[in-house]
């Protein structure tokens, strides 16, 4: 796949790791997050629901759920009893929207792990995602 050159991607430095969840299980990072914080992960997500902050609501769209900083919900392809939670800029919002990504759908992407959410599951930050 090759990677999407315009947009609103974080790249990240040369020489960086980049693993997968096949590299890296999610019972791992759990049981160590500090230990895992910071590492980059490119794989496949399953894409489930946004989540938007006040701040990043769009009117003209109906039934979004509001709250504290916006991220999608998504289960690693490879680690799928997991559901994480991937943030995002408005920007990364804005070209989800505009490539018509639903849920259910399959996204290749690479985020970085930023730990555990208030809600006890796993966050990352999107870095890119491939099309």
């Amino acid at each position: 796949m090759a990677i999407s050159c315009a947009g609103p991607w974080t790249k990240v430095k040369p020489g960086e790791p980049i693993h997968t969840f096949l590299d890296i299980p999610m019972d791992n990072i759990i049981a160590d997050p500090e230990k895992y914080k910071g590492t980059v992960i490119e794989d496949r997500f399953k894409f489930y629901q946004i989540y938007r902050s006040k701040e990043d609501v769009i009117p003209e769209i109906s039934k979004q759920t509001i709250r504290g900083e916006t991220y999608f919900t998504a289960r690693p392809i490879n680690q799928y009893i997991y559901v994480i939670q991937i943030r995002i800029t408005r920007g990364q919002d804005k070209w989800i929207r505009n490539k018509g990504i639903h849920r259910q759908d399959a996204i290749k992407a690479r985020v970085r792990f930023a730990g555990i959410a208030p809600s006890g599951v796993p966050a990352f930050d999107l870095l890119e995602i491939f099309e």
